[in-house]
């Protein structure tokens, strides 16, 4: 979507808003006003619009959207990490999907990674690993888990996941 058509689609998502549809078309509507407006620079609109799918439709799947797309933004702007991690498990902990619960899990473990922030990054790494094993995200996080469990004093959880490591192949190293 080019800047032209998402600012098309703001006044559009707006006069949705403005003529109060039914709850799960409003939490969309909402949703989609934060994402539309992100792209057109409006980053004040976005925050608010994602702030309010969080607050009044949090029942709905838009809710962990909101909460993952707002910690994107705040991250790319050099937001606080803790306001940032606050989001991703906000994300995590009611994603209506696995593969929203994955990808949050895996960007809350990730910032606090970096961060050095090791006991919330083994948190949301093992989150991550034992609870969508099969996800890309999961092979993408074995080396940061272990690490972030060593760092934890969790050295034979890491152990073992270095033990089921590949020996051989693309991933062996």
């Amino acid at each position: 979507v080019g800047s032209g058509q998402a600012a098309d689609a703001v006044g559009l998502l707006r006069t949705l808003v403005q003529a109060k549809p039914p709850p799960e078309i409003l939490a969309g509507a909402h949703y989609y006003l934060g994402v539309c407006a992100s792209m057109t620079n409006g980053s004040a609109v976005a925050e608010t619009e994602w702030r309010g799918v969080m607050a009044d439709h949090a029942a709905t799947p838009y809710a962990s959207l909101a909460a993952m797309e707002l910690g994107a933004m705040k991250q790319k702007t050099g937001a606080p990490a803790s306001e940032v991690m606050a989001l991703y498990r906000t994300a995590a902990e009611g994603a209506a999907s696995s593969n929203v619960a994955a990808e949050a899990w895996f960007r809350l473990g990730d910032l606090a990674y970096a961060g050095g922030v090791y006991d919330v990054s083994a948190e949301a790494y093992g989150h991550l690993l034992r609870e969508h094993p099969d996800h890309p995200r999961a092979a993408e996080a074995k080396l940061q888990a272990g690490w972030s469990w060593y760092h934890t004093g969790l050295a034979a959880e890491a152990l073992k996941l270095a033990a089921g490591a590949p020996k051989d192949g693309k991933d062996a190293d």
